[in-house]
């Protein structure tokens, strides 16, 4: 279900610890794994067989990688913390929406650590890029980055057309050279000036009004969503209840539940519940049919009702979960999350 092409770690003494390689995912489950730091749940909305390939590039301050989706899908979730991330579209399809709006091509969709909701048609292939926040901090004036913070928030860059396309190329190329030439990756002054370009190419490219100083983008003052989600990455689901969540928050049941809708066209509790249904799919797909049985990871999930858990996961994926049992993979935990620091 899941394929490792290459991954090759570059590391020397004195060195900084970089990464590149390929990988490809024939199941959605897999491909969750593959993506963290991303905590995501990868749903496909069309039907046909879901492929996803990639190869990337990890360096400390950046990780930069080149997908390509087979198959439509629809990705919630969270975003990698502590991170600066942005997404540059290369190929589109009919259907391509970032927190449930159309992509207009005049910016590049971005975000702060926080929520996800993402839409994709079959033959979508973009890039991503992940910069820690400490980084853009070092490098960049205040002024600068508290613009980019709150475009961030916005969930997007003000850009042209052309000049997307332009970086697209260059992030591409950079991708490219380094893979052919992984020696680069030996050269602590080389990884340097690839990661200070990347940033100041972004500056370059983005058209960033004034910050206004009483905006609440900063990483530093979170909305009770962002509470609530940071609270959903460090808490066992099965324990947590909804007001228990909205007190995390800090925010009414009301206002939580409104938030959740806004975000990700779900309650609190529906976005908790499709968590859960993920997680029990992940756990099926890298099982043994011998020692594990359907009803047990349902239990183990938290749904204590085996045949309506079987209907409910039949409607989301499309198979029954003891279909998904007796589909094996060969690479399961960490060992398939080659961009996780």
């Amino acid at each position: 279900m899941s394929a490792v092409n290459d991954d090759r770690a570059v590391a020397e003494r004195d060195t900084p610890v970089c990464s590149i390689g390929e990988l490809s995912a024939s199941d959605p489950a897999i491909h969750e794994q593959i993506i963290r730091p991303w905590e995501l749940l990868t749903t496909h909305i069309e039907r046909g067989n879901f492929g996803f390939r990639m190869r990337y590039l990890q360096t400390p301050a950046i990780t930069l990688y080149h997908s390509q989706f087979d198959l439509g899908c629809r990705m919630r979730g969270l975003s990698p913390p502590d991170t600066f991330t942005f997404t540059v579209p290369l190929r589109l399809g009919p259907h391509l929406s970032y927190w449930n709006a159309s992509w207009c091509r005049s910016g590049i969709p971005a975000t702060l650590p926080g929520g996800l909701d993402m839409t994709i048609s079959a033959g979508h292939i973009h890039l991503v890029v992940l910069v820690k926040l400490s980084f853009m901090r070092s490098h960049l004036p205040a002024e600068l980055v508290n613009s980019l913070y709150q475009a961030a928030g916005d969930h997007l860059l003000p850009a042209t057309s052309v000049e997307i396309e332009h970086f697209g190329r260059w992030l591409y190329a950079l991708i490219d050279e380094t893979n052919h030439q992984p020696q680069l990756l030996q050269h602590p002054a080389v990884v340097r000036s690839m990661e200070e370009d990347l940033i100041y190419r972004l500056a370059n490219v983005v058209h960033l009004p004034p910050v206004h100083t009483t905006g609440n983008n900063s990483p530093g003052r979170h909305t009770g969503l962002d509470r609530a989600l940071e609270h959903l990455r460090a808490t066992e689901l099965s324990s947590l209840t909804i007001p228990q969540l909205s007190e995390a928050a800090g925010v009414s049941l009301k206002k939580l539940e409104y938030d959740f809708r806004k975000a990700f066209e779900l309650t609190p509790i529906g976005f908790i519940r499709l968590q859960r249904f993920h997680a029990a799919r992940q756990q099926l797909t890298g099982a043994s049919p011998r020692q594990t049985t359907v009803t047990q990871v349902a239990y183990e999930n938290g749904f204590y009702h085996p045949g309506r858990f079987s209907a409910d996961y039949r409607r989301l994926f499309g198979e029954l979960p003891s279909k998904t049992l007796l589909q094996q993979c060969s690479y399961t935990g960490n060992e398939m999350s080659p961009l996780l620091a």
